[in-house]
Protein backbone atom coordinates (compact mmCIF):
# COMPACT_ATOMS: atom_id res chain seq x y z
CA UNK A 1 0.00 0.00 0.00
CA UNK A 2 3.15 2.46 0.72
CA UNK A 3 4.03 2.51 -3.01
CA UNK A 4 0.40 3.00 -4.51
CA UNK A 5 -0.52 5.40 -1.64
CA UNK A 6 2.34 7.73 -2.56
CA UNK A 7 1.94 7.69 -6.06
CA UNK A 8 -1.77 9.68 -5.36
CA UNK A 9 -0.58 11.75 -2.48
CA UNK A 10 1.05 14.29 -4.21
CA UNK A 11 -2.44 14.66 -6.50
CA UNK A 12 -4.65 14.98 -3.20
CA UNK A 13 -2.16 17.57 -2.27
CA UNK A 14 -3.21 19.14 -5.30
CA UNK A 15 -6.19 18.91 -5.80
CA UNK A 16 -7.55 20.81 -2.28
CA UNK A 17 -10.75 21.85 -3.66
CA UNK A 18 -11.49 18.36 -2.46
CA UNK A 19 -10.45 18.42 1.03
CA UNK A 20 -13.68 19.62 2.52
CA UNK A 21 -15.36 16.50 1.13
CA UNK A 22 -13.53 13.87 2.83
CA UNK A 23 -12.78 12.85 6.44
CA UNK A 24 -9.52 10.59 6.58
CA UNK A 25 -8.42 8.41 9.13
CA UNK A 26 -5.03 6.19 8.54
CA UNK A 27 -5.42 2.68 10.09
CA UNK A 28 -1.64 1.27 11.40
CA UNK A 29 1.07 2.59 12.19
CA UNK A 30 3.67 4.42 9.20
CA UNK A 31 1.37 7.07 7.83
CA UNK A 32 2.44 10.07 9.99
CA UNK A 33 4.14 11.61 7.06
CA UNK A 34 0.97 11.33 5.11
CA UNK A 35 -1.21 12.91 7.89
CA UNK A 36 1.40 15.89 7.76
CA UNK A 37 1.62 16.46 4.23
CA UNK A 38 -3.00 15.99 4.10
CA UNK A 39 -3.42 18.42 6.69
CA UNK A 40 -0.99 20.67 5.04
CA UNK A 41 -3.29 20.81 2.27
CA UNK A 42 -6.53 21.20 4.33
CA UNK A 43 -7.85 17.89 4.77
CA UNK A 44 -9.02 16.77 8.18
CA UNK A 45 -6.68 13.27 8.80
CA UNK A 46 -6.51 11.43 11.61
CA UNK A 47 -4.33 8.34 12.29
CA UNK A 48 -4.90 5.62 14.73
CA UNK A 49 -2.10 3.19 15.09
CA UNK A 50 -3.40 0.31 16.26
CA UNK A 51 -7.74 -0.98 17.13
CA UNK A 52 -8.43 -3.70 19.24
CA UNK A 53 -11.34 -5.14 17.20
CA UNK A 54 -10.63 -4.19 13.32
CA UNK A 55 -13.79 -4.33 12.58
CA UNK A 56 -15.44 -2.63 14.76
CA UNK A 57 -13.52 0.44 13.91
CA UNK A 58 -14.21 -0.26 9.85
CA UNK A 59 -17.75 -0.11 10.39
CA UNK A 60 -17.52 4.21 11.70
CA UNK A 61 -16.60 4.74 7.74
CA UNK A 62 -17.94 5.01 4.26
CA UNK A 63 -15.60 4.48 2.08
CA UNK A 64 -12.27 2.81 2.20
CA UNK A 65 -8.98 3.36 -0.48
CA UNK A 66 -7.32 0.46 -0.94
CA UNK A 67 -4.01 1.76 -3.39
CA UNK A 68 -2.15 -1.92 -3.50
CA UNK A 69 0.13 -2.55 -6.17
CA UNK A 70 1.20 -5.74 -5.23
CA UNK A 71 -1.36 -8.19 -4.50
CA UNK A 72 -0.66 -9.62 -1.31
CA UNK A 73 -1.12 -9.84 2.30
CA UNK A 74 -4.33 -7.08 2.87
CA UNK A 75 -7.29 -9.17 0.78
CA UNK A 76 -9.24 -10.17 4.07
CA UNK A 77 -8.98 -6.23 5.13
CA UNK A 78 -10.85 -5.60 1.39
CA UNK A 79 -13.12 -8.22 2.00
CA UNK A 80 -14.03 -6.92 5.37
CA UNK A 81 -14.93 -3.80 4.28
CA UNK A 82 -16.76 -4.98 1.45
CA UNK A 83 -18.97 -6.77 3.91
CA UNK A 84 -19.62 -4.62 6.09
CA UNK A 85 -20.84 -1.91 3.40
CA UNK A 86 -18.27 0.45 2.63
CA UNK A 87 -17.51 1.59 -0.81
CA UNK A 88 -14.17 0.38 -1.71
CA UNK A 89 -12.23 2.02 -3.90
CA UNK A 90 -9.27 0.87 -5.07
CA UNK A 91 -6.58 -0.30 -7.40
CA UNK A 92 -7.08 -3.88 -9.59
CA UNK A 93 -4.70 -5.36 -7.61
CA UNK A 94 -6.72 -4.29 -4.24
CA UNK A 95 -9.65 -6.19 -6.10
CA UNK A 96 -7.91 -9.11 -7.61
CA UNK A 97 -9.83 -12.81 -6.79
CA UNK A 98 -12.39 -10.62 -5.24
CA UNK A 99 -16.22 -11.50 -7.12
CA UNK A 100 -17.04 -7.75 -7.57
CA UNK A 101 -17.48 -5.54 -10.84
CA UNK A 102 -15.79 -2.05 -11.38
CA UNK A 103 -18.60 0.64 -11.50
CA UNK A 104 -21.33 -1.67 -10.33
CA UNK A 105 -20.29 -3.01 -6.49
CA UNK A 106 -16.52 -1.33 -6.16
CA UNK A 107 -14.73 1.27 -7.75
CA UNK A 108 -11.37 0.41 -9.87
CA UNK A 109 -9.10 3.00 -10.82
CA UNK A 110 -5.92 2.84 -12.75
CA UNK A 111 -3.88 5.75 -11.68
CA UNK A 112 -3.62 9.05 -9.52
CA UNK A 113 -5.57 11.02 -11.84
CA UNK A 114 -8.81 9.13 -12.18
CA UNK A 115 -9.15 8.36 -8.65
CA UNK A 116 -9.46 12.24 -8.58
CA UNK A 117 -11.81 12.18 -10.91
CA UNK A 118 -13.96 9.60 -9.10
CA UNK A 119 -13.66 11.60 -5.52
CA UNK A 120 -14.65 14.61 -7.10
CA UNK A 121 -17.80 12.93 -8.46
CA UNK A 122 -18.70 11.11 -5.14
CA UNK A 123 -20.64 14.06 -3.25
CA UNK A 124 -22.34 15.03 -6.43
CA UNK A 125 -23.91 11.44 -6.76
CA UNK A 126 -23.77 10.47 -3.19
CA UNK A 127 -27.10 8.07 -3.88
CA UNK A 128 -25.15 6.28 -6.81
CA UNK A 129 -22.58 5.74 -4.84
CA UNK A 130 -24.30 4.24 -1.72
CA UNK A 131 -25.75 1.58 -3.84
CA UNK A 132 -22.46 1.01 -5.57
CA UNK A 133 -21.27 0.03 -1.80
CA UNK A 134 -24.36 -2.04 -1.56
CA UNK A 135 -23.96 -4.18 -3.57
CA UNK A 136 -20.44 -4.89 -2.85
CA UNK A 137 -21.65 -5.80 0.71
CA UNK A 138 -24.23 -8.07 -1.25
CA UNK A 139 -21.50 -9.90 -3.95
CA UNK A 140 -18.98 -10.56 -1.03
CA UNK A 141 -21.35 -11.80 1.23
CA UNK A 142 -22.95 -14.47 -1.63
CA UNK A 143 -19.55 -15.28 -3.04
CA UNK A 144 -17.26 -15.22 -0.80
CA UNK A 145 -19.43 -16.58 1.79
CA UNK A 146 -17.73 -19.83 3.81
CA UNK A 147 -19.89 -22.80 3.55
CA UNK A 148 -20.19 -21.67 -0.31
CA UNK A 149 -16.79 -22.05 -0.92
CA UNK A 150 -15.88 -25.11 1.52
CA UNK A 151 -18.72 -26.85 -0.42
CA UNK A 152 -17.65 -26.13 -3.94
CA UNK A 153 -13.88 -27.23 -2.53
CA UNK A 154 -15.52 -30.28 -1.29
CA UNK A 155 -17.44 -31.03 -3.90
CA UNK A 156 -14.27 -31.26 -6.37
CA UNK A 157 -13.08 -34.45 -4.42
Amino acid sequence: MFTAFNEILPELCNHKEIANNYSITFLGKGWNFAVDKLQEAGYETYQIDFVDVYLDEIIKYDIQLTPISVGTGTKGKVLDALANGLLIIGTPYAMENIAVENNKSCIIYKDAKQLISILKEIPLQKEKYEVMAEEGRKCVLTMHDRKKVAKELFDLF
